[in-house]
C-alpha cells in the first residue's frame, strides 16, 4: 500500500490493491496498530510518499492527518465511527470492477457520519 501527499494542498491518496485495502479496512477495525508503507521514488503530482500509517483508537469522529514534514499518517477516532469507515473501505475493494481509475473521497464535510473537521482531503484508489 502506498501514500502519498501534496503538501500545499494537504491532500492524501492512499492507494493499493484490494487485498491491501482489505488489510486496511481490517487495520481500522482491529484499534491501535501501525504499518509501514511502500516507498514511491516520484509521488508525481503529489510531493512524497509517506512511510507508515498508524492508527489510533480513541473516541469521536476519525481525523485523518500529516503533520507537515511528518512520513507518517495518523488516523485517530472511536469504534464506532473505524466501523463504518472500514465497512465502506472495504465495500470499495470488493466493488472494484478492475477500473484502475476507479477512487474514493474520503472527505469531511458538514454532518460527516464519521470525519472530524481537522481531517485532511483524501482520495482511496485501487490498482491492479
Amino acid at each position: 500500500m502506498q501514500v502519498l501527499r501534496g503538501d500545499a494542498t494537504r491532500e492524501l491518496e492512499l492507494r493499493g490493491t484490494a487485498s491491501e485495502l482489505t488489510e486496511l479496512a481490517g487495520l481500522l477495525t482491529s484499534g491501535s496498530e501501525s504499518v509501514a508503507l511502500d516507498h514511491v521514488a516520484e509521488p508525481s503530482p503529489h510531493d512524497r510518499s509517506l512511510s507508515s500509517i498508524t492508527v489510533v483508537l480513541t473516541s469521536g469522529p476519525i481525523a485523518i492527518t500529516c503533520a507537515a514534514g511528518s512520513g507518517e499518517l495518523y488516523i485517530r477516532g472511536g469504534s464506532p465511527q473505524f466501523d463504518l469507515l472500514a465497512a465502506n473501505v472495504q465495500g470499495f475493494a470488493e466493488g472494484w470492477d478492475g477500473d484502475d481509475m476507479s477512487h474514493l473521497h474520503i472527505d469531511y464535510f458538514p454532518g460527516h457520519d464519521c470525519l472530524d473537521e481537522s481531517s485532511e482531503p483524501s482520495v482511496l484508489g485501487i490498482a491492479g
